[in-house]
């Protein structure tokens, strides 16, 4: 996790879902209504089988093939939405740019 924490503010870094490719172990959220008025959040792990522009198709244990967006998914070694959430992100390169 350490290549994403910024040495500069201390914010984590985005990842570069550009570069997944088929075979990358992935993790992403999943929420399944348990209720009502209830539901439960989920972490799962899987790997990339096809990709198709920004729907991605990542095989999960016991689930079998799901199809995830891009932009929901996270190398297997990068934090998770609930730490960007907590943390924030890194603008460090977008202040470089502006400059």
């Amino acid at each position: 996790m350490s290549e994403y924490k910024c040495t500069d503010c201390g914010k984590y870094k985005q990842p570069d879902r550009t570069k997944f490719s088929p075979g990358d172990t992935v993790t992403f959220s999943m929420t399944r209504a348990t209720g009502r008025d209830t539901a439960r959040s989920m972490l799962k792990t899987g790997k990339i089988e096809q990709i198709d522009g920004d729907i991605i198709t990542v095989k999960v244990a016991r689930l079998g093939a799901k199809e995830v967006h891009r932009s929901r998914l996270y190398p297997e070694d990068a934090p998770g939405a609930l730490t960007y959430a907590l943390m924030g992100s890194c603008k460090c390169d977008f202040k470089k740019v502006e400059a």
